[in-house]
């Protein structure tokens, strides 16, 4: 039986760890990085890093979710709330720059040390979602505070778990993105 997310005691859960889990996914972008050193320490609730600098194929992998391509090489969105990034190209995605990441609040934590996270988009009970719109509004806030940018208001998407360097356009492509 996994513990709750909302126990005072996740804290202590991760204490040994860190409140970050999979650093080694974040970016080596300095911004990015120094937010999730200080959340590791100072994080008001643990989170995972399920992404950070992407590649061309997985970039475009993500930008097919919830889209469907025409006869004609132009896309058309199928499912708004399976549309995870408006960009098709890494080059044009912070991710692309090694300059973002994406993380998600931690839900519930199981005894093999696994974790179960907040997913907006498959969560029916109410409360549960306040909560996690309230943890992610937290997360945005926070990071805006350390200078990076949120994806909460993105045109055309909310991108609850992603922040990046607001600079990242003037950064160069990361390895391997063309």
């Amino acid at each position: 039986m996994g513990k709750e997310w909302t126990q005072p005691n996740s804290r202590a859960l991760l204490s040994s760890v860190g409140l970050v889990k999979h650093k080694e996914r974040c970016p080596e972008n300095a911004k990015v990085k120094a937010f999730f050193e200080w959340w590791d320490v100072n994080g008001p609730f643990p989170i995972v890093i399920l992404r950070g600098t992407t590649t061309d194929a997985l970039q475009e992998a993500e930008f097919k979710k919830g889209r469907k391509k025409l006869p004609d090489g132009s896309w058309v969105v199928i499912d708004k709330g399976a549309v995870v990034t408006n960009a098709l190209r890494a080059c044009d995605s912070a991710h692309g720059h090694a300059a973002a990441a994406d993380a998600h609040p931690v839900r519930e934590f199981f005894d093999s040390g696994g974790v179960k996270l907040i997913y907006l988009g498959d969560e029916h009970d109410e409360e549960v979602r306040e909560e996690a719109l309230r943890r992610f509004k937290m997360y945005d806030d926070l990071a805006k505070k350390h200078g990076l940018e949120s994806g909460e208001n993105y045109p055309g998407i909310c991108d609850r778990p992603h922040v990046c360097d607001p600079d990242w356009r003037k950064l160069p492509l990361a390895p391997g993105v063309t």
